[in-house]
């Protein structure tokens, strides 16, 4: 079938979206992405969302599949339904020229739902930028437009606890400041970002913060503060994260069993046994998991030692 003829097919809202050709859309041609552009206006805006929505699952699935040209097209859509569905496609994508697309829709963008996908985009290149990755004018764009969008009171909290988020990587004199004003906020979706920032940042300085916060009344400050206790990797954490294995929200403890596996130690360890008696079968599962990873990494060769 040709590209002309499955586009047709796939612009028909009757017709369901198949898996296996969708995979045709991936490593498109400049031609065959020019002949997509021009149909892609035609198709109805929920038929756009549900086709970027397939291709990016079909991506996590499979690395070799490639819809970059698809998702760049999908940056420019009417719908910002689609706009934020192409910024999340784009999480693999580490061209420059992304860089600048998500400044722009960071500070241009009339939706509030793609200003912050756009933020959380940009916190990958930070990241890179952290690392050196980055050309020194990118990086400076880059902290310049989150730094503009943390002070700009005019924005909304979802943008800016985003973007909070994502400045976390970057070692500025302003970061920490940042960081510790978010956590003093009322919101409490700023406070569970800071402790997310706190992770990102990867500073010990955090650690009785984040150990406090494992206490906390609110289940998503529990949550946070357990995947930056994971972040930073510190087995003085331990004996905060083990209580929460028997946590009353269920994600709370599956995130905190995940965590005990990541950091490792004997204190984990012992935690993790306990959860292997858990009548719950997910717990149970999670820690069996984290056991056998941690097997793994003490002993990768597979081999026992004998004397």
């Amino acid at each position: 079938m040709s590209l002309d003829t499955y586009l047709k097919e796939l612009a028909d809202e009757s017709e369901p979206l198949r898996e296996a050709r969708l995979t045709s859309l991936s490593r498109l041609t400049k031609a065959e992405r020019d002949l997509l552009a021009e149909m892609w206006p035609s198709f109805h805006p929920a038929r756009r969302q549900h086709i970027l929505s397939n291709l990016t699952s079909l991506a996590e699935e499979n690395i070799e599949l490639d819809f970059t040209l698809i998702f760049q097209l999908g940056l420019n859509d009417t719908s910002p339904e689609v706009r934020a569905l192409a910024i999340q496609g784009l999480w693999e994508c580490e061209d420059r020229w992304l860089i600048s697309s998500l400044i722009q829709l960071l500070r241009n963008d009339p939706a509030e739902k793609v200003r912050a996908a756009a933020a959380i985009g940009l916190g990958r290149f930070a990241l890179l930028a952290e690392l050196g990755k980055l050309l020194d004018k990118d990086s400076a764009a880059l902290m310049n437009v989150l730094l503009e969008t943390i002070q700009d009171g005019r924005e909304t909290t979802e943008v800016r606890r985003r973007a909070v988020e994502a400045l976390a990587p970057l070692n500025l004199a302003q970061t920490k400041e940042i960081i510790s004003k978010a956590y003093e906020s009322a919101d409490i979706k700023m406070r569970a970002s800071a402790l997310y920032a706190m992770g990102r940042n990867c500073d010990p300085q955090w650690l009785p913060l984040l150990h406090q916060a494992l206490e906390s009344r609110e289940p998503e400050l529990r949550y946070e503060a357990t995947i930056a206790c994971e972040e930073l990797g510190d087995e003085a954490s331990v004996p905060y994260l083990a209580p929460l294995t028997e946590d009353p929200e269920p994600d709370v403890q599956l995130c905190a069993v995940h965590a005990l596996g990541s950091i490792g130690g004997a204190l984990a360890r012992k935690a993790l046994m306990r959860c292997i008696e858990s009548s719950d079968d997910k717990v149970r599962e999670a820690a069996t998991e984290a056991l056998s990873n941690m097997e793994a990494e003490e002993n990768p060769s597979g081999f026992t030692l004998r004397n």
